[in-house]
């Protein structure tokens, strides 16, 4: 073999075996990737979202108490539960506020439009957002005590009621006792007669009486409630909150079973844990000339921090 003819030989089987190898090396990559296992597609996890009972969210409500289902509200309350605690604060049945043309005090104007415009007086009178709204009486709070154990208290004065709408008539003595779902129901509506009256010689609080629209008698009341709230708590009814609920839906009112269920986790926690709290917002102001009620700006701006 001619050098010529040697070097043409070898320079095929350079590139015969340089091709070879290119191909098993593109044949073993496509079997490998044929037969091998396939690992899964890295996927990118998200935080997972750790469920909080304070980040329910808030709920304010407007109670409009009065004796009977057929006597006009005269006694208010605003409630509100955000995060872990409950805000109570009484609302003066004389506020004064202009609706629509309408001037009238805030048990006039559930008079006039029910328990909706009273909710709509409440907001231009604090410059807040009212969700719901409840009627009680006598009976629907005495229901929803009982249904809560009642609560110990220590009168300090005696107790008259006397009401006959409802033929219900009451005389609780001084001391400390228990009070069941009437005898609280009763105190909530007449106030300790004499202790908060400014006339010491009105034997009870008519609603006639100089004593009927006292501040102090105001407060009185909201600490009562949260008392009670306090008491009822304390006793852990986080496993009845299903009965409370059905109650309060049976009370007259607007709200729904989805106001209180999409809350009943948190509260079932924060009850159980001991980490509901009960606020009482007081009450401070004076009366104009003409009756009405003023409250102080330090009312306004606790309230509009509170329930804003």
């Amino acid at each position: 073999m001619n050098k010529k003819t040697y070097r043409v030989f070898t320079g095929f089987m350079k590139s015969f075996l340089i091709s070879f190898l290119f191909l098993f090396c593109f044949a073993a990559g496509i079997l490998l990737w044929i037969f091998l296992p396939k690992s899964a597609p890295v996927r990118q996890t998200e935080p997972m979202t750790v469920y909080l009972p304070e980040n329910d969210e808030a709920i304010t409500l407007l109670v409009a108490g009065r004796d009977t289902r057929v006597d006009t509200a005269d006694k208010f309350y605003l409630m509100r539960y955000q995060k872990s605690e409950i805000t109570v604060f009484p609302v003066h049945g004389k506020s004064f506020t202009e609706i629509n043309g309408k001037a009238f005090n805030l048990s006039k104007f559930y008079d006039y439009g029910g328990a909706g415009m009273a909710l709509l007086a409440v907001e231009k009178i604090f410059g807040i957002k009212i969700d719901r709204y409840i009627r009680t009486d006598i009976d629907s709070t005495a229901r929803i005590a009982d249904f809560l154990g009642g609560m110990i208290y220590d009168l300090e004065r005696e107790i008259r009621y006397e009401n006959n709408n409802s033929q219900i008539y009451l005389h609780l003595n001084p001391g400390r006792q228990t009070l069941d779902g009437l005898r609280f129901a009763a105190v909530m509506r007449s106030g300790e007669n004499n202790f908060l009256c400014r006339n010491k010689d009105i034997h009870r609080c008519a609603p006639n009486s100089p004593c009927y629209d006292d501040i102090n008698l105001l407060n009185w009341r909201a600490s009562l409630l949260s008392e009670f709230l306090g008491q009822a708590i304390s006793r852990d009814i986080s496993r009845e909150l299903d009965g409370l609920f059905d109650l309060l839906l049976s009370v007259d009112g607007n709200l729904s079973e989805y106001d209180l269920v999409r809350r009943k986790n948190g509260l079932e926690t924060l009850i159980a844990e001991g980490s509901l709290t009960i606020k009482t917002i007081e009450v401070t102001g004076d009366f104009a000339a003409n009756g009405t009620f003023r409250y102080s700006s330090q009312t306004l701006v606790d309230v509009s921090n509170s329930f804003g």
